[in-house]
């Protein structure tokens, strides 16, 4: 029987020791932060001059400019996956979108960082929907570090795995003056 659970992680009362360990985040923390958090897996950004690039398959974020990635993430996206549509559908939106100025989030990320969805284009094909951007996770989950991301959680909104990182990712799009962020379903977009 789980002693209280928090987060959905059951945390157990460990008899041999007497102590209350919560068995899930020990070792996974652990882990994150070996793991450390610009270990993503390629480089995305091939091609590509200067934007945000993130793969929604491999949950894998890229800082893009000239060509290679100047630093990557590891991600959570919306719990409905990609492809979004409309407002509620807890998806993450697919395409080339306009990135807007990062500001304090209000809402317990510390840092949002705007992605202008949905496009014209896409509001006249019935997509609607907004507020979504890049964050950091809540500040009250500070403490699982990066295990934040190895689920989806948002509501179509991308996460990074620490306050951190949403400071250098937004500190990185305000001194390079990035407008561009690119959401791909796994395979290659292009900036236009």
């Amino acid at each position: 029987m789980p002693l209280r659970e928090h987060w959905g992680l059951k945390i157990y009362n460990h008899k041999k020791r007497g102590m209350i360990l919560p068995l899930i985040a020990l070792s996974a923390i652990s882990f994150a932060d070996c793991a450390g958090i610009s270990d993503v897996g390629g480089d995305g950004c091939a091609g590509i001059l200067k934007a945000v690039v993130i793969d929604t398959k491999t949950k894998h974020m890229w800082l893009c400019q000239a060509g290679s990635s100047f630093r990557g993430y590891a991600v959570a996206i919306g719990s409905g996956g990609p492809d979004k549509q409309k407002e509620g559908d807890n998806k993450t939106p697919l395409g080339i979108y306009a990135l807007g100025s990062p500001r304090p989030s209000g809402e317990g990320f510390h840092t949002f960082i705007p992605i202008d969805f949905p496009r014209e284009d896409q509001k006249r094909k019935g997509f609607n929907g907004g507020k979504i951007g890049i964050h950091g996770p809540p500040e009250s989950w500070k403490w699982l570090g990066s295990t934040t991301t190895w689920v989806n959680w948002t509501r179509g909104c991308i996460a990074v795995g620490s306050i951190d990182e949403i400071i250098e990712i937004a500190d990185w799009v305000r001194t390079n003056q990035v407008k561009e962020v690119i959401l791909r379903p796994g395979h290659s977009l292009t900036a236009t």
